[in-house]
């Protein structure tokens, strides 16, 4: 069983020192994500809506459901598209600062150009998401239970990726299901030990309106993350499994 404390401990102290500063790109990370994020909702047309409700309501608190269905806003196909485009960027971008948190956990060179490192090879990152939300779907069709169970057999594909390029992404899906087996429960409760940050987080940019706190949470739950995938991969290589 892994020592939480002392792997949330070993992330904290890899974050200071480094250059640029890590608070530095993770400001840059969540500005782009943030920027990203407004794009789609202004391309959605949910502001409009948003808009027509705050307007409506307090002149008609009991608007009935065609009336809000006839507000919805009709997507137009160019405008679904770009949609599709910015979430594939905005997810590309996310994988970019899982490169870079595993970088920082095994003190490697890492900077801002780690945030799109998953652009070299985008369609296997995309086609890997894809297999990945599939199989997690269609086990969440059964059960809600075998779906979480499958989401964390899957949670170290990415890193495998990351890791070894060259890799199929069914492969990478297999390796992460061998990595996890035994390792599931652990996983989960290392997310649960950040869920009292998370609190933190929504209360401050509620707060703030602005993700202020992420600057500091987003980089110590990806690096801790990083150095959790590093201890399993060391333990398998330790058992003279796949390197």
């Amino acid at each position: 069983m892994i020592d939480r404390t002392a792997l949330k401990k070993t992330a904290r102290l890899s974050l200071p020192g480094k250059k640029p500063s890590t608070y530095l790109v993770a400001a840059l990370y969540i500005a782009i994500l943030s920027i990203l994020s407004i794009l789609t909702y202004a391309l959605s047309g949910y502001d409009r809506f948003y808009e027509y409700i705050m307007q409506a309501i307090p002149v008609n608190p009991n608007l009935s459901a065609e009336e809000l269905l006839s507000a919805f806003p009709a997507i137009r196909p160019e405008a679904g598209l770009l949609m599709f485009l910015i979430l594939a960027l905005r997810f590309l971008i996310g994988i970019g600062f899982l490169s870079y948190c595993l970088k920082i956990s095994r003190d490697e060179n890492a900077d801002i150009k780690s945030l799109f490192d998953a652009f070299s090879f985008f369609l296997k990152v995309i086609w890997l998401e894809i297999l990945r939300l599939i199989f997690t779907l269609l086990w969440s069709v059964l059960l809600i239970v075998p779906g979480i169970v499958t989401y964390y057999s899957y949670r170290q594909a990415f890193y495998i990726l990351l890791d070894q390029p060259e890799l199929r992404a069914l492969d990478c899906l297999r390796q992460s299901k061998r990595l996890m087996n035994g390792h599931k429960t652990e996983l989960f409760m290392l997310d649960v030990s950040f869920i009292g940050w998370f609190i933190v987080d929504f209360v401050i940019e509620a707060l703030a309106i602005l993700p202020l706190f992420s600057i500091w949470l987003s980089p110590y739950v990806g690096v801790t993350r990083a150095h959790y995938y590093n201890h399993l991969k060391a333990g398998t290589q330790a058992d003279g499994g796949p390197a």
